[in-house]
């Protein structure tokens, strides 16, 4: 029998520490994922109804008080996820060319040390790493594919990367910091189910193929490709 979700009843005022709690996390795994797009407005609708899902956590909220969410955005502006606009509402930031190339430098400097590392590691087994890229081929070549493939694929590429990063013996350093990095990435306009291609795959190869083979000045040309090829198709999103 399948278990329901856990309905958490506020019976009136909510605790000051609601909003850090359930209200904030959920919001922000919201932004992250893409459920809010960047650009776009935070309505109190879209709240609702992402708190009536049990999406991210298996509680559900009926309506988060007005006192919790207005304390959650005002965390979030802070981090820089959104942008709270007097007598507009608040709206997902959508990140500048320089901050995604502040992003990419050190995601670039990050997923180049690791795959250094794993270059000079032959015994190392990368077949997880590549079942992860295999999962991605499959969603990139499905004939009829939804909006939630492009999260999914998203989701699987933090994957390969974090991935990456525990083999090479960073479980809790880099491949820490590259999912900060790459979370915030989620603010770059995503692809839609039509326009998406899927290149992010071959591109994966190409960076394990380059560590197999031993060679270091082939990683980095690997990783450089893919992180500028990654710019290209952000900036033909948003152009």
């Amino acid at each position: 029998m399948r278990q329901q979700p856990q309905i958490l009843k506020t019976g009136g005022r909510q605790k000051p520490e609601f909003h850090r709690r359930i209200v904030l996390p959920k919001l922000r795994e919201a932004i992250f994922t893409g459920y809010f797009k960047p650009g776009e407005p935070i309505s109190r609708a879209r709240i609702n109804e992402l708190f009536r899902s049990s999406i991210f956590t298996k509680a559900t909220v009926a309506e988060p008080g007005r006192i919790a969410i207005r304390e959650a955005l005002i965390v979030l502006e802070n981090e820089g996820l959104v942008h709270i606009v007097p007598h507009v509402g608040t709206l997902v930031r959508v990140l500048s060319t320089g901050e995604k190339e502040e992003i990419q430098n050190v995601r670039r400097v990050l997923e180049e040390h690791v795959a250094v590392t794993l270059a000079a590691m032959p015994s190392v087994s990368l077949g997880g790493v590549s079942e992860i890229n295999s999962r991605m081929r499959r969603i990139a070549e499905k004939r009829n594919r939804h909006d939630n493939d492009i999260l999914k694929f998203a989701e699987l590429d933090d994957q390969f990367h974090r991935s990456l990063a525990e083999a090479a013996g960073y479980p809790t350093t880099i491949a820490r910091f590259l999912a900060d990095l790459r979370k915030r990435l989620r603010l770059v306009v995503l692809p839609s189910a039509e326009s998406f291609a899927g290149d992010t795959v071959s591109e994966h190869g190409e960076i394990l193929s380059a560590i197999r083979g031993g060679d270091k000045a082939k990683v980095q040309r690997a990783v450089a490709k893919h992180l500028q090829c990654a710019m290209r198709r952000w900036d033909s999103r948003v152009g």
